[in-house]
């Protein structure tokens, strides 16, 4: 059985996501995709492929592909939601493409990111240059161009977690040191800053090159576009003020949602970076918001209320993830909430609670 998504079901996906992109949908984006689908056939012996490690050159990309679309075929796409996967190689893979270390734990699913070549360098002679020599990014783009040519257009590939300008540098020139560095060096660190934004977007623009023919644009989050845009981030600006914030991390993201033209959202990481909504909301560029508490508990960041109105009222879209019962205490605390994409899960054979929300909302493919 295939994925059972079809290129009517793009269409309305792609004006679906128009609409509420340009607050004319009425509603908010309902992506629940219901697992319990029987695809047909038995599962390929192969982990499920959101534990299938991509450094995990055991695995072919054949093999991988065949685990995703089994996987994908297993689930109703119902209200907004549609297929896709991502390939994960841990936020912030730029680092090593340009000469920096991954390192991945296999026993927790994690990846970390080293200076590599750029070891006990000094910050004035740290230069950044373009290379396509790195095999992770070499398995990023098969797996991007055979994707692409096997679903052709039924799945949608997501950007591989590329990771955000200043943690990519935090990498190569290790935190600790960087903190200082902005004080002692600021010259420097803008210098290689921004040589890191150059360098992000050349591979940013090669591996979209390689998933022409995708239906759209999105990244790990989920968010559909029909233009290039991604789930910007900052995670070193836990550690820093406002005030430095706006100084060195502010200009260049600006920047960054220029030259993403689909629309581009934050990922708001931890209560430490809750000092920066202003300056983040500041940004008309930026078209949304990812806010996460940091903290695991659930509802997790849809049961933040007060900052659910707030991104709300200063004009941004929000994504989030939750269930129909988060929705509706979200709705009951802050009333319209058209400005959402709410991503889940939940069970095909017992979805009374989700039929009932596509249903208040008026969503079509939701029964």
């Amino acid at each position: 059985m295939p994925i059972p998504f079809t290129q009517k079901d793009w269409a309305r996906v792609k004006e679906t996501n128009r609409l509420w992109r340009e607050r004319k949908l009425g509603r908010p984006l309902l992506q629940w995709a219901l697992w319990g689908v029987d695809p047909g056939r038995p599962a390929p012996n192969l982990p499920p492929s959101w534990q299938m490690s991509m450094y995990d050159t055991r695995f072919t990309v054949d093999q991988i592909l065949d685990r995703v679309e089994f996987d994908a075929s297993c689930n109703r796409y119902a209200g907004d939601s549609f297929p896709s996967f991502c390939p994960n190689f841990g936020p912030g893979i730029v680092a090593d493409f340009l000469g920096g270390r991954a390192e991945h734990t296999p026993e927790t699913g994690t990846t970390w990111f080293y200076p590599g070549k750029f070891e006990g360098l000094e910050l004035k002679d740290i230069h950044l240059e373009y290379r396509e020599d790195s095999r992770w990014l070499e398995r990023i783009l098969e797996i991007c161009r055979r994707g692409v040519e096997r679903f052709e257009g039924n799945l949608q590939i997501a950007m591989t977690d590329m990771g955000g300008t200043m943690d990519v540098l935090a990498s190569i020139r290790p935190a600790e040191l960087l903190l200082t560095d902005l004080y002692d060096s600021p010259e420097e660190v803008h210098r290689l800053m921004w040589e890191v934004h150059e360098m992000w977007f050349k591979y940013f623009d090669l591996i979209n090159r390689a998933l022409k023919g995708n239906p759209g644009y999105s990244s790990w989050a989920g968010v559909y576009s029909s233009e290039p845009a991604y789930m910007l981030q900052c995670d070193f600006c836990y550690m820093l003020s406002p005030e430095m914030f706006d100084r060195f991390v502010l200009p260049e993201l600006v920047a960054a949602c220029k030259r993403t033209p689909g629309g581009s959202f934050f990922h708001q990481d931890g209560v430490g970076q809750l000092p920066h909504t202003k300056s983040l909301h500041s940004i008309p560029e930026l078209a949304g918001i990812q806010w996460q508490p940091g903290n695991g508990d659930w509802p997790g960041s849809i049961g933040w209320h007060d900052q659910q109105r707030l991104i709300r009222d200063d004009g941004k879209l929000s994504q989030t993830w939750g269930n129909p019962a988060d929705l509706e205490a979200l709705i009951n605390a802050i009333g319209n909430v058209d400005h959402l994409v709410i991503i889940g899960h939940g069970d095909s054979r017992d979805d009374a609670n989700f039929r009932k929300m596509f249903k208040r909302f008026g969503v079509e493919n939701g029964a």
